[in-house]
């Protein structure tokens, strides 16, 4: 996809290039890399600069847990090219499941069966899932009793061409993810308390310009009002002045920190943006730790090791940690992109059975072997 950049420019596909080169240098660790082709793919956009002269921050987790209380269905999104994002409903599960939620639904599985039973998601799970920070959402949430539900849209549910009626095709999707989780989920379980994961607009309650949103079918289907919770809109993006004049005013006063955060008023109601969901969330800006990022911590879930990668230092690889114990398909813990270099740091949980597997990037396995004597860094190191 790299190689195709230069035969694409000013091409019509340059934009859906862009859109997959985001996601893929996302999943291999190269954070900022898709951050700039989400950038290259989106059209600049006129932002409301109005904002106001006396706005707070407040911590996200905190208080969409509070919020949470009142409701039976709670909603996040995310841009598929960001792994931070996913940290937001990881970092919700203890919580919520203390609250008696018992259901995490994901748009991105073509089947849970195998994560429920395993306790982890291979790669063929999914497409999104096979990231890191995904995949530690659903270990997560297994780990905590969550019953992972997959509510794509199958393909024996895709209505087929017939020119006399013309389907809009996102709506029949959207309509169909609403079905799958009433089926699945509230149909065997009534009083059901379920987390929902999905991507970008899928999130509102409103109509959209073109297309009837999941989460609106959900409501409309169940008659049960959801707590709805976006990320896209007020995150970080690789370019600062492309961001919105409501983020890079948070920015300015020093509200942007390693936490994702909501705004409130003087009188400390929530910021109304009014844009279809119930709270929008500004994202943390990622600091970054031996040329990592630092939410790659997890939260206390991972800890940075330096390992020593010598297959790399004539060429550029991709390295992955596994559990040697699990599925040789198994998303890793970890994956990374190095360019020539006898090291790296790796974000790993606290396991005995660690392996390295080392890759050109043509995806052929160069080694596999145990990760070997690591050192574990100083929390405090960091270098940008």
């Amino acid at each position: 996809l790299r190689a195709l950049e230069q035969p694409c420019v000013g091409d019509e596909s340059y934009r859906t290039l862009a859109m997959y080169l985001a996601t893929i240098e996302g999943k291999i660790g190269n954070h900022q890399s898709g951050l700039l082709w989400m950038d290259r793919a989106l059209s600049d956009k006129s932002h409301d600069a109005n904002t106001l002269s006396d706005f707070r921050a407040k911590k996200a987790i905190p208080y969409i847990v509070e919020r949470a209380k009142n409701h039976r269905i709670v909603v996040t999104n995310e841009r598929h090219h960001a792994s931070p994002d996913r940290l937001l409903p990881l970092h919700l599960l203890e919580s919520l499941y203390a609250q008696g939620f018992r259901y995490l639904a994901v748009e991105t599985l073509s089947n849970a069966h195998s994560i429920n039973k395993l306790g982890y998601p291979k790669r063929d799970d999914g497409y999104y899932s096979n990231d890191v920070v995904y995949a530690q959402l659903l270990r997560s949430a297994r780990t905590l009793g969550f019953e992972i539900v997959a509510y794509e849209q199958e393909q024996d549910q895709v209505a087929p061409e017939d020119p006399e009626n013309p389907i809009n095709r996102s709506s029949e999707r959207d309509q169909w993810q609403a079905k799958n989780i009433i089926s699945r989920i509230f149909d065997k379980d009534p009083d059901a308390k379920v987390l929902i994961h999905c991507g970008y607009g899928h999130v509102s309650e409103e109509m959209l310009s073109r297309s009837t949103p999941m989460t609106r079918f959900l409501k409309d289907m169940t008659g049960i009002d959801p707590l709805t919770i976006s990320q896209t809109a007020f995150s970080e993006r690789y370019s600062p002045d492309r961001e919105s004049p409501w983020r890079r005013q948070a920015a300015n006063q020093g509200f942007l920190r390693d936490h994702p955060i909501v705004l409130v008023d003087s009188h400390d109601n929530l910021i109304d943006f009014r844009t279809g969901v119930d709270i929008e969330v500004f994202g943390l800006k990622t600091k970054y730790e031996n040329r990592r990022p630092v939410w790659m911590r997890m939260g206390g879930i991972r800890s940075p090791k330096r390992i020593k990668t010598p297959e790399c230092i004539s060429r550029s690889c991709v390295v992955e940690v596994f559990d040697s114990t699990e599925d040789e398909r198994a998303v890793p813990y970890d994956r990374l992109e190095i360019e020539r270099s006898n090291n790296a740091t790796v974000y790993v949980p606290s396991v005995d059975s660690l392996k390295l597997r080392i890759m050109d990037l043509n995806g052929n396995i160069l080694v596999e072997r145990p990760i070997g004597e690591v050192q574990t860094l100083d929390p405090t190191s960091l270098d940008g």
